[in-house]
């Protein structure tokens, strides 16, 4: 999936043994993404960082106009 973030937000960062290691953040532009087996989406910033975000935040910047989901 090929995402467009609109403005710089907030996501979440997981460490190397995939548990939540804090916040990063989000630039404005364009990313792929995926739905991860937890159930959040995966956005790769780079080939070493991915940020997360939880399904109900991606509801949310999506209403607010923050993210958009150019190609599913």
């Amino acid at each position: 999936m090929k995402l467009r973030i609109t403005h710089g937000t907030l996501s979440r960062k997981h460490g190397v043994d995939g548990k939540d290691a804090g916040f990063m953040v989000l630039f404005a532009g364009e990313y792929p993404g995926s739905i991860c087996d937890s159930g959040e989406l995966e956005i790769k910033i780079s080939e070493e960082h991915c940020a997360y975000l939880s399904l109900r935040k991606v509801e949310e910047k999506i209403l607010q106009g923050e993210l958009v989901v150019i190609e599913a």
